[in-house]
């Protein structure tokens, strides 16, 4: 990936408040900057995209989707008023259409459609395919989606409680007792999303907090377009410290496995 040098004023003030942020996150001042920035340029890849692909169901009524409406129907999701405060659960979702691909994050469905690019499903299988060789013949269970991961907020099993049911792209159980014939009930020790166009805030914002209050162990964060993954870990706080990134180039480790390596010259194609 070629780098240039970029040279910025900022205030005095802002840039307090930048140093202050930064800190907070426990990145560099140029670290933050960049990922601000790169979460701006993608936010305004979603507008572009108008709702067409992986954008949650609003609370207004002028914001439709034709995926959605042919899915639920417009009044499913809207009431008269334009206003519409339900939490859907996975009860909810157990009951939509057949051959939709949805995820449910606190109680917000997100359509998932269209199919993921070939780059997407070549690094999955690669790396579906390393995971399962590592794994062969151990306790621990390799998948890769379409898989739905149930994620109870405390402790609960009833569908109409669970608010949060997502498919990542590869996941590892190692607990036995929490999958089922549904899929999975409760945290994967390692999940791997790998960021399609119109998926980056989602992925990179809304699935780590989900993930990191659900106890993943490990999560991987792809980025096919600069060939990099990002390794988000818990710490002895149950939080995602500063990730630990790999490029194309690298061998990446895992924490949790740490007879796990990867030559991502292999996968990140």
């Amino acid at each position: 990936m070629e780098t240039v040098a970029v040279n910025i004023s900022f205030k005095k003030s802002l840039l307090a408040e930048i140093d202050a942020a930064a800190k907070q996150e426990k990145r560099t001042r140029s670290e933050f900057l960049r990922e601000a920035a790169r979460a701006y340029i993608e936010r305004q890849k979603q507008k572009r995209l108008e709702y067409h692909m992986d954008v949650p169901y609003q609370n207004t009524r002028g914001i439709r989707t034709e995926v959605g409406e042919n899915a639920l129907g417009y009044n499913d999701i809207h009431d008269t008023n334009g206003t519409n405060d339900k939490k859907y659960s996975y009860a909810d979702y157990l009951q939509w259409a057949d051959g939709e691909k949805w995820e449910i994050i606190d109680g917000i469905p997100y359509n998932m459609a269209p199919a993921p690019s070939t780059q997407h499903q070549s690094i999955c299988m690669a790396l579906s395919a390393e995971f399962y060789n590592h794994f062969k013949n151990k306790p621990c269970k390799v998948f890769a989606g379409p898989l739905d991961v149930r994620l109870p907020r405390g402790g609960e099993s009833e569908d109409e409680k669970i608010l949060d049911v997502v498919q990542p792209d590869v996941l590892i159980v190692c607990d036995k007792s929490k999958l089922d014939a549904k899929g999975c009930l409760g945290a994967p020790e390692l999940v791997v999303e790998i960021i399609s166009p119109g998926t980056s805030q989602k992925d990179s914002i809304t699935k780590l907090n989900l993930y990191e209050k659900s106890g993943v162990l490990e999560y991987w964060l792809i980025r096919p377009d600069e060939k990099t993954i990002m390794v988000f870990a818990l710490d002895k706080d149950k939080k995602y410290g500063r990730p630990e990134v790999y490029s194309h180039k690298d061998t990446i480790k895992s924490s949790v496995f740490r007879e796990l390596e990867i030559n991502l010259q292999e996968v990140l194609v």
